[in-house]
């Protein structure tokens, strides 16, 4: 009897250890965090790659449009968007689950983007600032994002012990579920985010005439304003306001002299229409703070599919 316990206690060891050679398989030339974070340089990748390509407004252009009443329903639509246009709003809405997972998505690779930060490898002191530099402009973005999801989900930005959103400042495990905040917990991390990237954002040296958009402190500036006045702080978003308008060397474009023969033309001599074709000085920018590069190639996506299908003509959907 001993001898057979003996024998079916090396089995169930033997199917232990096959079980474990099974499933933790690890494949010559699996990308993992360690092989795909090594230098400076490829945290630099993945923040173009995987944040500004991912950092959106779209969401939040396309519902405030149809629930506002910004826009009408066209002449060849065929349902789309009625029912958020009529103010029916609820759990079953698109824009109610998209605009959750799009900020989520965007706070969970920014989370990963920190968390790579601490195993590559730094050269020197400059390296370091560099790394910094590259989290001060995450830790922008994510204070934004968190801005844009209490604006839209919290039941009052004015009261900090009010229901606000899930803190999510780690990378999560497949499993992990967190329940939703005071808006004082996550007001506390857009601080310390904004905070952070004020101190240890390093612009390049001329800056580029396209550097809007990227993080700059103007972009941080302007997010403090209106941050200070979702929250109902009017001097601190006065504050912010005017130091936003101020360093950024930037003046209101006009919208005159209108010339009705070429306006509408992609060469209009009409300064407030050169702004938006991305041909009015200095480089393009006009007015503008901060934009979003989505070039008519590539990635991004397009905020024109918020607004019609078929074709973007008057008879178009």
């Amino acid at each position: 009897m001993k001898k057979f316990f003996l024998i079916t206690a090396i089995l169930g060891l033997l199917l232990s250890y096959s079980c474990d050679d099974a499933l933790d398989i690890i494949q010559e030339g699996e990308l993992t965090e360690n092989a795909l974070f090594e230098t400076s340089d490829d945290l630099q990748s993945f923040l173009i790659g995987n944040v500004y390509a991912f950092m959106s407004i779209d969401n939040e252009i396309g519902f405030t449009a149809n629930f506002t009443d910004e826009i009408g329903i066209g002449p060849g639509n065929g349902g789309q968007g009625t029912d958020i246009f009529r103010y029916i709003l609820n759990p079953a809405t698109g824009y109610v689950n998209s605009l959750w997972l799009e900020k989520y998505t965007l706070i969970n690779r920014i989370n990963r983007l920190i968390r790579a930060s601490n195993i590559i490898t730094v050269k020197d002191e400059a390296d370091q600032a560099k790394v910094n530099s590259i989290l001060a402009e995450a830790r922008a973005v994510r204070a934004f994002t968190y801005m844009q999801l209490l604006a839209f989900y919290s039941t009052d930005m004015k009261d900090p012990d009010a229901l606000g959103v899930m803190l999510l400042d780690f990378v999560p495990e497949v499993n992990t579920k967190l329940p939703r905040v005071k808006n004082s917990e996550i007001f506390a991390l857009i601080e310390s985010d904004l905070q952070f990237a004020e101190t240890n954002l390093v612009l390049p040296n001329p800056v580029p005439a396209n550097q809007y958009k990227y993080i700059t402190n103007d972009f941080i500036n302007a997010t403090y304003a209106r941050y200070y006045l979702y929250r109902g702080n009017y001097s601190l978003a006065r504050q912010y306001a005017q130091k936003a308008i101020d360093e950024s060397g930037l003046a209101l474009t006009p919208a005159t002299p209108y010339v009705a023969a070429n306006f509408y033309t992609t060469g209009t001599t009409n300064p407030y229409r050169r702004m938006w074709a991305d041909a009015a000085l200095p480089g393009g920018r006009g007015e503008i703070l901060f934009a979003l590069s989505r070039p008519v190639v590539g990635g991004g996506g397009s905020i024109g599919g918020t607004f019609f299908f078929n074709t973007t003509e008057i008879t178009g959907g």
